[in-house]
């Protein structure tokens, strides 16, 4: 479904899923396309939150949809006040590159290896759980 549209941000879920409102009034679950930011439980979880509120104050963004996901969450890139919001949280180092098989992957390769190299957020640590990891660890212990 590669749609474009502007929507406002009602809610931040966590440092990369948001729900947005169309211009109909009708609310989208969206994942941000390309990055994987910490789960709340994780360091610099609740800080990527907080970082994805700070980046999409303005409210009004502009989303560049890819796919669905298996959770029925749009994943796409979204866009504020003309910056690409995953690009910025791989740069200040609150989300890893979460590879899709998108457009210009090298590109979100090269901000997390910068924010690596500068030790920028979650990049400030001995050693990182990548959250596909925690989330994996942890079904296994709930199943």
């Amino acid at each position: 479904p590669a749609s474009t549209y502007t929507a406002y941000v009602v809610r931040i879920i966590d440092g990369d899923t948001i729900h947005v409102r169309d211009i109909t009034g009708e609310t989208h679950r969206i994942r941000l396309a390309m990055i994987d930011a910490p789960e709340r439980e994780q360091p610099f979880g609740t800080e990527a939150t907080k970082k994805l509120s700070e980046l999409l104050r303005q409210g009004t963004v502009r989303l560049k949809i890819k796919c669905i996901d298996k959770y029925n969450r749009e994943v796409a890139f979204v866009y504020c006040e003309g910056k690409d919001v995953s690009a910025e949280m791989l740069k200040e180092g609150m989300a890893l590159h979460y590879h899709m098989n998108f457009d210009n992957c090298e590109i979100y390769d090269k901000f997390e290896a910068a924010a690596k190299r500068c030790r920028q957020g979650l990049w400030s640590q001995e050693k990182i759980e990548k959250p596909w990891d925690f989330r994996r660890k942890h079904r296994k212990e709930n199943e």
